[in-house]
């Protein structure tokens, strides 16, 4: 009886293990799919910011940064002096040191 259910128990494991396999198996390719066609549109390989196991990482540099459409709201905001850190103490970047709230 120990032993049948030990078997049901691993058949489950199994199971699931295999579903999330499958499952994952899908996103990569999915992810892999739209590379692909980034690759054939734009002529670039986007590499991951970040990579895991300890691997180097990839910092993201501003010059890597690619801007599509219309970009005048975004020179707006860049022109615009209410939000310069160095000069507004109104600035959403400001932070009060002395103030709990921020530790």
């Amino acid at each position: 009886m120990l032993a049948h259910r030990h078997n049901e128990l691993t058949l489950n494991h199994e199971k699931l293990k295999k579903a999330n396999m499958m499952q994952r198996s899908k996103v990569f390719e999915s992810a892999h799919n739209e590379q692909m066609e980034r690759y054939k549109k734009y002529g670039i390989i986007e590499l991951p910011t970040t990579m895991r196991s300890g691997e180097d990482v990839r910092e993201l540099d501003i010059k890597d940064i690619e801007i599509s459409g219309d970009q005048s709201e975004l020179e707006s905001f860049l022109m615009d002096n209410e939000f310069d850190i160095n000069t507004s103490d109104t600035s959403p970047f400001n932070v009060d040191n002395d103030n709990p709230e921020y530790e």
